[in-house]
């Protein structure tokens, strides 16, 4: 599901009650999105053009990013939310296609 908020840190409380692992989406982040597993339940948070808020930052489970080059540094939002789902699309159906063999 895809959900617009007002308030992301009360929203991650709330998933977090849910044992759902929030991943905030940063060009600081820690690790690769390629690098972790978005096949279970996860919430993807992402903010505005210029990243996540400090409070956001700080309710996520964990900051990942889109990796990028010197040439292009950083990516809208819209573009990081489309590559991001793609690749938990892509693990989701990989994950699927492995476990119904």
């Amino acid at each position: 599901n895809i959900v617009r908020v007002t308030n992301i840190p009360r929203y991650i409380e709330e998933m977090k009650k849910k044992n759902i692992f929030c991943f905030g989406m940063d060009e600081n982040g820690t690790r690769s999105v390629w690098n972790v597993d978005l096949t279970g339940s996860v919430c993807l948070v992402f903010g505005r053009e210029d990243g996540l808020r400090r409070l956001t930052r700080e309710r996520c489970d964990e900051v990942i990013k889109i990796p990028t080059s010197q040439s292009f540094p950083s990516l809208n939002v819209a573009t990081s939310v489309a590559i991001a789902l793609y690749e938990a699309r892509r693990q989701r159906m990989a994950h699927n296609k492995s476990h119904s063999a």
